[in-house]
């Protein structure tokens, strides 16, 4: 069950299927879109991203701890892409059966060959936490990934904010709804990139 979403809520099926419709359309709406698997390469054809239908309540201390840690795990991520000792001691049983993995490693090993063109670096990373909270104990952060690749899912995630807000506007949980802090990761990393583009002086 949804937690902090009362019973009567969950338990009523035709509501949640008109939430269920509310939240798609709205998703629809708010461009929480993903290109589909049968057509990958088609911008006619889309989908919804996968969402909850509720949000999940985080308690403010795990909340801050979670934006705290944030720096010290980005310079950590920097610092383990310059080791290539330990990335190739890390990566060795990985590459071997993961063709993937093994063609970015290839890639990096080229740029070392070649010597690095440039100074600037820019890391577009995502960290993946899931809330770990047992019968009488505090609740804390568990970290699950740090993903340099589908970072780009922060300009989804910029949109459910008031995809959240509207389904529980509709299910007449609107205190609730004022809860919901807006989150606009799309913003940072579009800072990001800008920055890295003016240290780099670019003209274009």
């Amino acid at each position: 069950m949804a937690q902090g979403i009362p019973e009567e809520v969950m338990m009523n099926a035709a509501l949640i299927k008109e939430l269920a419709d509310v939240a798609k359309d709205m998703a629809l709406l708010q461009g929480v879109l993903m290109r589909t698997q049968e057509t990958p390469n088609s911008s006619e054809l889309v989908s919804h991203a996968p969402f909850t239908l509720f949000p999940s309540p985080v308690p403010k201390a795990v909340f801050v701890q979670a934006l705290a840690v944030q720096t010290h795990y980005n310079t950590l991520m920097d610092k383990i892409s310059r080791d290539t000792e330990f990335l190739q001691e890390a990566l060795e049983s990985t590459i071997a059966v993961d063709d993937f993995t093994a063609k970015l490693f290839r890639i990096h090993q080229q740029i070392l060959k070649e010597g690095r063109s440039q100074s600037i670096v820019l890391g577009l990373n995502r960290s993946d936490f899931m809330l770990d909270q047992r019968d009488g104990q505090t609740a804390s952060l568990k970290q699950i990934e740090i993903n340099t690749i589908a970072a780009s899912f922060g300009g989804l995630s910029s949109r459910t904010p008031d995809l959240h807000r509207l389904v529980l506007k509709v299910a007449g949980r609107l205190e609730e709804s004022q809860r919901i802090l807006d989150n606009n990761p799309a913003a940072g990393l579009a800072g990001g990139i800008a920055k890295a583009w003016e240290l780099y002086g670019s003209e274009r």
